[in-house]
């Protein structure tokens, strides 16, 4: 495993990190035990960070059972005042069972105005992190605008942005955009880590692609990516670095059923996807978007127009 440096901070993370999403309740509803087994085949690995968040549910999944201290986790919570910063903090430790969580990051901010608005969750933060509840702090992001205000925010240790190759999920900008704006935050010592490196499972056909593609940057400290069993793990490590896969591991992935994944908590309803839909595979009800799975080919479309990129091939 390689392990590169947050930013300046002479702490080293794991090349490749794991994402807790997929344990949660909108996508393979693991129990925390099985989260936790997960968890420890991951380590076994190499793997050395962990990241979840409030909206996820997998605090739980993290604190089953004592993890090594040297292991690294990472919490998120969209709190904007202040006591709902507090408590937010309080609620990842008291269900991971840690007495410091080790990146705090404020969840999916778009620019500078929003950043402004959240202030007071900020400040909460960092008198967490003055108290050593928490070890560095974080904002993750969809938008280019956000990275580069945040390159300005000396408070703020690192960025966590969508970024892949095809540029999936990126809201206002492109993938060479969004690179140059990485670029400038790390040469103003961020620490840069990556959510939705495979876009979001839509570039399966490519894996090799994609993880090529966000190996070349030095300026990446963290590929964060979703891991739903030990077989996924060693595949993605393997990716990750160059090395050639099994032939049975890569033939037992390959022939695995994946099908379309909405998550719906975060969905505006806007019908962006419905309409981009060539194959007529998507619906929306009231109750959110629905998948023919007969009639989607996975052809990735519907997720490069969706605002809150909710879409995710599993």
């Amino acid at each position: 495993m390689e392990y590169r440096e947050i930013g300046k901070t002479g702490i080293k993370i794991s090349l490749l990190s794991f994402g807790t999403l997929t344990m949660s309740h909108v996508q393979k509803n693991m129990s925390p035990k099985e989260g936790s087994e997960l968890i420890e085949k991951a380590i076994d690995s190499g793997i050395n960070y962990f990241d979840s968040a409030e909206i996820y549910d997998t605090y739980r999944h993290i604190g089953y059972k004592k993890l090594p201290d040297e292991i690294m986790i990472g919490a998120k919570s969209y709190a904007y005042e202040y006591d709902q910063m507090q408590h937010s903090i309080e609620k990842a430790l008291k269900e991971t069972k840690r007495d410091r969580i080790d990146i705090f990051m404020l969840h999916q901010q778009e620019s500078e105005l929003t950043l402004q608005g959240h202030k007071p969750a900020i400040d909460c933060m960092l008198k967490a992190k003055e108290k050593g509840l928490i070890r560095l702090t974080g904002v993750s992001t969809h938008h280019i605008e956000c990275v580069k205000a945040l390159a300005e925010h000396d408070e703020i240790d690192i960025i966590f942005a969508i970024f892949n190759y095809r540029g999936l999920g990126i809201i206002d900008g492109t993938a060479l955009e969004m690179q140059r704006a990485l670029e400038t935050a790390y040469k103003k010592g961020k620490g840069i880590f990556i959510m939705k490196g495979l876009g979001g499972g839509h570039c399966f056909r490519e894996p090799q692609k994609a993880f090529n593609f966000l190996r070349q940057f030095p300026f990446i400290s963290s590929v964060v990516i979703g891991m739903q069993n030990e077989d996924e793990i060693k595949y993605n490590i393997s990716m990750m670095h160059g090395l050639e896969i099994p032939k049975e591991l890569s033939e037992r992935l390959s022939n695995r059923k994946r099908y379309l994944n909405i998550e719906h908590e975060g969905c505006q309803k806007c019908g962006n996807c419905v309409r981009r839909c060539d194959q007529q595979a998507l619906s929306l009800t009231e109750n959110g978007i629905v998948v023919n799975r007969e009639k989607c080919i996975l052809c990735g479309y519907c997720a490069s127009v969706c605002p809150d990129f909710c879409l995710e091939v599993i």
